[in-house]
This record gives structure tokens, C-alpha cells and sequence, in this order.
């Protein structure tokens, strides 16, 4: 019993130990956000484009721009070879009316090599 006892102790002082040599070894960081850069920069980064109507498209140093407003993507996936091409264009539009401003696609190799080697 008293053996358990010593052991318990034992185990709970180097339990302790552990912890508070863990502790005293981590390093602290702060973070100090009194003097944040806020000014966006533009025009550096080569992306973005316009499209026929005018509308722009661009990435400053901090956002994305749809003419030149901060602009979120929301963004889903559509795979069109997996769907048959008549439902294409019903499923765009259901995906649009869900709030969907961007549609990532896959073009799977072997839609464009049925047999290897020919194309």
C-alpha cells in the first residue's frame, strides 16, 4: 500500500515537472495590430481582365475587385461529363440562383483519349 502510495507522489511531481518545464519552454508572441498597413495597393500583381460589357475583374493587395469593389467568390463544382448535356445549361442557372458567382470544371483526359495513344 504504502509502495502505491510513493509511486502516485512520484508520478504526480514528475507529471508537474513536465507540464511546467513544457510551459516555461514555449515562446510567446505578440501581435501588435495599433499600426496596420491599410493602404490597398493595385496594379502589381498582373490579373484580371474585362469582359466585353466593361465589367472588370482584379486582385488588389488585399481582395479581389468586381469593378472595383471588394468581391467574395462563392464557388462550386459542375462535372459536366458526368451530366447529360441537355440538363448543362437548367443546372448553370440553379447553381447562379443558389448565389453560385463561380463554377470550377474538370476536363478529364479520357474524354479527349478514349484508347491510348489516339486521340
Amino acid at each position: 500500500m504504502r509502495k502505491n502510495k510513493v509511486s502516485k507522489s512520484l508520478l504526480s511531481i514528475a507529471t508537474v515537472a513536465l507540464v511546467s518545464f513544457s510551459v516555461s519552454a514555449q515562446k510567446i508572441y505578440q501581435v501588435d495590430v495599433t499600426k496596420v498597413r491599410t493602404d490597398v495597393k493595385r496594379g502589381h500583381l498582373d490579373l484580371g481582365g474585362r469582359s466585353i460589357k466593361g465589367d472588370t475583374i482584379g486582385v488588389n493587395s488585399f481582395y479581389l475587385e468586381k469593378n472595383e469593389k471588394p468581391f467574395i467568390p462563392v464557388i462550386g463544382e459542375f462535372h459536366f461529363s458526368r451530366y447529360p448535356h441537355q440538363y448543362w445549361d437548367e443546372q448553370l442557372k440553379k447553381m447562379k440562383a443558389g448565389g453560385i458567382t463561380v463554377v470550377a470544371t474538370y476536363v478529364f483526359w479520357n474524354m479527349h483519349e478514349f484508347k491510348e495513344g489516339k486521340f
